[in-house]
């Protein structure tokens, strides 16, 4: 998800993931999110286009800005470390 919100992925999965500003014009708090496209399987939720917008929103701000992949990865793993912690 990191690579397909900084644009780094093939040409061919550009149109896999859109954010929710290019679906609707009006001004909502999720604009910036990742649009989640409805599924009616419970087998389509675990594919990358349903339970990766899923992720990848549930993730706080501060981790999806990040310059980098490396950078991300590393403090991806932390956060998640943490969170076992807690």
């Amino acid at each position: 998800m990191y690579l397909a919100t900084h644009g780094l992925l093939p040409f061919y999965f550009i149109n896999m993931f859109q954010v929710n500003s290019c679906i609707h014009t009006h001004d909502t708090r999720q604009k910036d999110k990742i649009h989640q496209i409805g599924h009616k399987l419970n087998l389509h939720k675990f594919t990358v286009t349903i339970a990766g917008p899923l992720l990848w929103n549930a993730l706080p701000t501060y981790l999806c800005v990040l310059p980098n992949r490396k950078i991300f990865r590393n403090r991806y793993k932390k956060h998640l470390l943490e969170a076992l912690i807690q």
